[in-house]
């Protein structure tokens, strides 16, 4: 006896190839993971700044200026609409260095942004740079950032009582 089928009959249909659609929505995930990440460590830096200057001011009105200086300069980078969008302007190919000289220690102060987050979990934070480090030739602006983003991280992931430390190296001289 013949097998009799009890099957639906096929139907035609249309497929779409959803993978561009599914890259979209993870570049979109991506991108807002990141622009949470940009807001949230200027603000917790100009947030701690503004506190400790709150109390500075009565106490110790010769250390304002650093506060101040750490809040404009968090103010600036967090106002600049443009930062936010770093991980599209690189894929982008928009992305431009300001490219300047300036002092390493001034970029390793970046590290002060970072020291309220991290005294809770009894870490300790420095810089460990050469005395005759000379000035160096970049984008300030974004080695600030990259190296934030570090030390946010190693904030974040580091264990309790962990060093973070700051170095840099004359690699010209050391290989004179």
């Amino acid at each position: 006896m013949p097998r009799v089928s009890r099957r639906a009959p096929l139907r035609p249909g249309v497929l779409f190839d959803v993978t561009e659609v599914r890259r979209l929505e993870t570049v979109r995930k991506d991108f807002v993971a990141n622009v949470s990440h940009e807001l949230r460590t200027p603000i917790a830096a100009v947030m701690s700044a503004a506190e400790t200057l709150r109390t500075a001011a009565r106490t110790d009105p010769a250390a304002t200026g650093s506060f101040v200086e750490i809040i404009e300069r968090n103010a600036r980078r967090w106002r600049s609409g443009a930062r936010l969008a770093g991980p599209v302007r690189i894929e982008s190919k928009e992305f431009r260095l300001a490219v300047d000289t300036f002092d390493l220690p001034r970029v390793a102060r970046t590290l002060e942004f970072h020291e309220e987050r991290a005294t809770p979990k009894r870490m300790r934070m420095s810089a460990a740079l050469p005395p005759q480090l000379p000035a160096v030739r970049g984008d300030a602006t974004a080695l600030e950032r990259v190296l934030s983003n570090l030390i946010d991280n190693a904030v974040k992931y580091c264990p309790e009582g962990a060093a973070v430390v700051v170095t840099a190296e004359d690699l010209v001289a050391s290989s004179a």
